[in-house]
């Protein structure tokens, strides 16, 4: 039964005083919506390493994105502020310019790695490069694999930088574009330029400036395959991944977090705020016989990552920033509620977007762009 009609109450996981973990792990899956992965009931076997992985994590069935598109959306999970308030709601704050935002523009905001580091771990990113870059995160270290990479372009940077780490804390970052039109890879047939080309002629559809776009059953059935290969080549990087972290006995001591930053289609993302660009993959496992395989039913987001990550790891989270929740509770009195996520896009300053993904199921979206009207729920929400 799905959560239409009624607010789902999250699991509740009793945590003893020795359960804390050292080390966080983060995979960043770019571009894959829940909808089309098998663990969220798709019907193609896409993903048999995430089902292995889900067995032994909570597994929440339905987080929502704060934003359709990379770039807002990897900030918020490292903020736990949404994009009105981190205040990278884009690539370049003059698009006429080029003048691009940069998280050193907001030096007040505490990031999810930033907190680890002050707590004494080393941090590092190893990502696809093209969205995910310094201007969205800080770590110490950082290796942009291939422009579009893969979580396996980076996979022997990333498992040198493990090794050097040896024995002390860290949190990682390990990000790849896998459903995303524009990542290529060798086994594959690339197909991103045709890709491409539909994007822009949705998005001058959109802006009125061209005839609609309107693809037929059997070729949204091609591009539907296409990507179907796709997740299952990145869901094998990510199985390559795990292995290397039990090698190096790093798996079951560590938080570990598996979380996609948006969805995608053949029309691709960014220009609309839907349960396909929304609906996002989000498990989390840590060191404890309570996690084993839960389902969550209840709302939730991945503004709630940060927050519930630091708690799972024992490190103090900022205070007066965080609005994510902890949605894996370690007080046995507390019960936590399914709650309301507020995505929004101003992507490629075309569009202008306010949604409200209310806990029971329903949703609205404000077109700032086209009405101008918005109530907003938090302090900017609603400005440009």
């Amino acid at each position: 039964m799905g959560l239409r009609g009624h607010v789902a109450i999250l699991v509740l996981i009793a945590l003893t005083s020795n359960a804390w973990a050292t080390n966080v792990i983060i995979f960043s899956l770019d571009s894959v919506p829940a909808t089309y992965t098998h663990l969220y009931g798709y019907g193609v076997e896409n993903t048999p390493n995430l089902d292995e992985f889900a067995r032994g994590a909570v597994v929440f069935d339905n987080a929502i994105s704060c934003a359709p598109w990379t770039v807002p959306s990897h900030r918020c999970l490292l903020t736990s502020l949404y994009p009105s308030q981190h205040g990278l709601v884009n690539f370049w704050r003059s698009w006429s310019e080029k003048v691009q935002l940069k998280i050193a523009d907001r030096p007040d905001i505490v990031s999810l790695e930033g907190a680890c580091e002050a707590a004494g771990h080393r941090t590092g990113a190893f990502t696809g490069d093209a969205g995910v870059t310094p201007s969205v995160q800080d770590f110490q270290v950082h290796y942009d694999a291939d422009r579009f990479g893969t979580l396996g372009s980076s996979e022997e940077h990333a498992l040198a930088w493990l090794d050097e780490v040896g024995d002390r804390p860290f949190c990682a970052l390990f990000h790849g574009y896998i459903a995303h039109g524009q990542s290529k890879l060798a086994d594959i047939e690339d197909r991103s330029a045709e890709q491409a080309s539909v994007r822009e002629a949705v998005m001058k559809w959109i802006a009125g400036n061209g005839p609609a776009v309107h693809l037929s059953a059997d070729e949204l059935q091609g591009w539907r395959s296409w990507y179907d290969a796709k997740i299952r080549s990145a869901d094998a990087d990510f199985g390559r991944f795990i292995a290397e972290l039990r090698r190096r006995g790093l798996y079951e001591g560590s938080v570990i977090v598996v979380v996609s930053d948006h969805g995608t289609d053949v029309y691709d993302h960014g220009y609309r705020l839907d349960d396909l660009l929304l609906r996002i993959v989000m498990a989390i496992r840590f060191p404890s016989s309570f996690a084993l395989g839960l389902r969550v039913k209840g709302q939730v987001s991945n503004v709630d990552v940060m927050s519930t990550v630091l708690s799972l790891a024992g490190i103090p989270e900022p205070s007066n920033q965080m609005m994510g929740r902890k949605v894996i509770n370690p007080e046995p009195s507390e019960r936590v509620q399914g709650h309301d996520v507020f995505p929004e896009t101003d992507f490629g300053n075309r569009v202008h977007l306010r949604g409200h993904w209310r806990a029971d199921g329903t949703h609205a979206v404000n077109d700032l762009g086209r009405w101008g009207e918005c109530l907003p729920v938090y302090p900017g929400q609603c400005e440009r």
